[in-house]
Parts: structure tokens; sequence; C-alpha cells
């Protein structure tokens, strides 16, 4: 593998690659052919070491993150899948009212940390939250 044009040299890429992959000093020493002392100045001391390990520790960082926000991305339509068919198909008026209340909030932008469904019965007076929060969400998207 090539690594890239600067003042390192290839044995200090190789140790920054074995130390982000969690070896350990022993094999890292037996694999570049430096000792303990010798790759620890360079992890403390030498400028150039220090900033691509650093940019190599953003780069990893950045794809998990790229990664997790795929995945995430790629699971929001089986949520909304699945809210949709508690919306629609449940027989619990209280699942459906919670379902809804946790559709209509999170549009409007009020995230809840759980979703609790209680056994509470609705009353005229508990559903007219819900007309409200439905006639704020429409009131908000109209603007």
């Amino acid at each position: 593998m090539g690594f890239p044009k600067t003042d390192l040299i290839e044995a200090q890429f190789k140790c920054i690659e074995l130390l982000l992959e969690g070896h350990k000093m022993k094999y890292i020493e037996d694999e570049i052919g430096y000792g303990r002392k010798t790759i620890w100045e360079w992890k403390t001391k030498n400028k150039l070491f220090i900033a691509e390990m650093d940019r190599r520790k953003r780069d990893i960082s950045e794809f998990l993150t790229r990664s997790a926000n795929k995945r995430f991305e790629k699971l929001q339509d089986t949520a909304i899948d699945v809210l949709a068919e508690l919306l629609s198909d449940s027989k619990n008026d209280n699942v459906r009212m919670e379902t809804a209340k946790e559709i209509l909030n999170r549009n409007i932008g009020k995230i809840a940390n759980k979703l609790e469904v209680t056994e509470k019965e609705y009353t005229e007076e508990n559903n007219a939250e819900l007309f409200e929060g439905i006639d704020k969400w429409d009131e908000d998207t109209k603007e």
C-alpha cells in the first residue's frame, strides 16, 4: 500500500495505521522495526506524526458518522411504516392517539424520549388536544 508523500517515513504511516487498528505495542514494534521509545517520541513530539494521526482519526470518525447516518436513513422508512400501521390498523384508540401525537410532535420538532402508551380513555377534552396539535401543525406548515 502506498502512503501519501510527506516528511513521514513509511514506518510511521504503518505505525499510525496499526495504532488506530488497536494493535498491542509489541506487535507494532515487530511490524515496523522501531522500539517503544521511538514510537512514544513520534506520538508525543513529532508534529507531522501527530497531525497525520489526528487526520486519520477525523477520517475514521467522519466515515463512521456517514455510515450511521445512512443506516438511520434506511430505518426511517421502516419506522414511518410502523407508525402508519399503528395509526391505521390498531384496534386500541389509545395506541392510535399516542401514535398520532408522536407523528405530529416530530413534525413540529418536538421529539419525545420515549413513546408511552397508557390505558386511559380519551374523552372529547383529550381529543381536543390532538385537534389543537393538528391545527397548529397545519398553521406552521402554511407559513
